[in-house]
């Protein structure tokens, strides 16, 4: 496969769909887009990265940047409706304590994921607009919440 041409209507595509293609192979270090979607870090990431994904990005696929510890920033445009599991694990925003808010991980006003040690009661951010897929993932934690509260703002859910 050299080339895919993906319909604007797709927001999600599942990790790893073209990996080991001719099509992605082709394609040059960086951001990998298919269609609107963020697909995947192809490369050698430089030290202390920033990425700003591009206006009208619809989705993030999952896993798209784990592992890329230079990753220290990111900016999601408004347009994203989809970020799929375990897109920034163990990236240097992951990894970067300072980026947690009381054991969550928000990147601009996502709700990128929570770690084991969260409360029993949980209430969302007011201004979050998404959550990430698999975010509140009960095989990734230790104990149960009892009640999370979701505001208004929310308009997607992983």
């Amino acid at each position: 496969m050299t080339t895919i041409s993906i319909p604007q209507s797709v927001i999600r595509i599942d990790e790893g769909a073209f990996d080991n293609t001719a099509w992605y192979n082709n394609q040059a270090d960086g951001v990998v887009y298919a269609g609107k979607v963020a697909y995947a870090y192809k490369g050698n990431m430089p030290l202390n990265t920033s990425i700003t994904l591009k206006s009208g990005t619809v989705g993030i696929t999952a896993y798209a940047f784990s592992g890329n510890s230079n990753l220290v920033s990111i900016s999601i445009p408004n347009s994203v409706v989809t970020i799929g599991e375990k897109a920034f694990y163990d990236t240097g925003i992951y990894n970067n304590a300072a980026k947690w808010s009381n054991n969550v991980l928000y990147i601009d006003n996502c709700l990128i994921c929570i770690n084991d040690n969260i409360s029993t009661d949980y209430t969302i951010k007011s201004n979050t607009r998404l959550i990430a897929d698999k975010a509140f993932n009960i095989e990734y934690m230790s104990n149960n919440i009892s009640s999370i509260t979701i505001p208004e703002t929310v308009k997607n859910i992983g």
